[in-house]
Order: C-alpha cells, then sequence, then structure tokens
C-alpha cells in the first residue's frame, strides 16, 4: 500500500507551470507534477517533469499534462511522446 510509479517527460517547448487538465480529476494518490524548465539563448526551451501515480493504477481517463499557455499536452501515462 501507498506504492507509486514515478514517471519522467522531458518536453521540448512550452514552459511551465505543468498541471493535470482533463474532464476527471486526477485519481487519489496522484502527486503533483514537478518541472524544471531551462530557457537557451535561441530561444528553445526544455522541461524535465516528474509526476507520480498509484503503482498498478489504470489509465486516467481523458487526464492529459500540458503546459502553462497549452502550447504542450500529452497524455499522462503515454510512455513515449514523439
Amino acid at each position: 500500500t501507498g506504492a507509486g510509479t514515478v514517471f519522467f517527460a522531458v518536453v521540448d517547448g512550452g514552459h511551465g507551470p505543468y498541471a493535470y487538465q482533463g474532464a476527471t480529476a486526477p485519481g487519489p494518490g496522484t502527486g503533483p507534477i514537478h518541472d524544471a524548465t531551462a530557457a537557451f539563448a535561441a530561444g528553445r526551451t526544455l522541461s524535465l517533469l516528474t509526476y507520480e501515480r498509484p503503482a498498478g493504477a489504470g489509465t486516467p481517463g481523458d487526464q492529459y499534462i500540458c503546459s502553462a499557455d497549452n502550447a504542450i499536452c500529452f497524455p499522462a501515462l503515454d510512455a513515449y511522446v514523439g
């Protein structure tokens, strides 16, 4: 009990803060999204996100993780976004 899976995402573009979005609220035991964004001289940004979900949790419905300006959104449990 209390076990979770930590997910990592690397996002090219967009900027924080990142947040869950969707028609349903994140399930119980879902941790907050932590993000760090680096801005390069050419104007490009790269963000590292970490977030936790309960171990064995099913898909979160239509939950997405989106950047502050909604320019970048991806499914919270997607293993790869290319």
